[in-house]
């Protein structure tokens, strides 16, 4: 937490949300891919009802309906991510309005 965001990060120095998804698991002994829409074509697909603690969560930007920001999903309702708007890495809660409303799918990489 805290941990800056930086575009393109994939370091405790800073991340992008990609990177620091790539990042955490990387440190887990795992390979992800590095973008946020390459990430939902790793793993299995899992129905948002079923969500468990380390799945990766994705979500659509703006209209156009690709995927452009990702997290790890901790359990209660709530993800990990490094936030542009932000500008660290933060803990938000699947329910908020913009999450909520932009939400794409999750992956279960482990």
């Amino acid at each position: 937490l805290g941990v800056p965001y930086v575009w393109a990060g994939t370091s405790p120095g800073g991340f992008d949300c990609s990177g620091f998804v790539y990042y955490v698991y990387k440190q887990n002994g795992y390979t992800t891919n590095r973008t946020a829409a390459s990430l939902f074509s790793d793993g299995a697909y899992v129905d948002r009802s079923q969500l468990q603690p380390g799945d990766v969560i994705c979500f659509y930007s703006g209209s156009y309906g690709y995927i452009g920001h990702c997290g790890i999903y901790i359990g209660d309702g709530q993800f990990i991510h490094a936030s542009s708007s932000a500008g660290q890495v933060v803990i938000d809660s699947l329910s908020e309005g913009y999450y909520n409303s932009h939400y794409y799918g999750a992956r279960r990489i482990v």
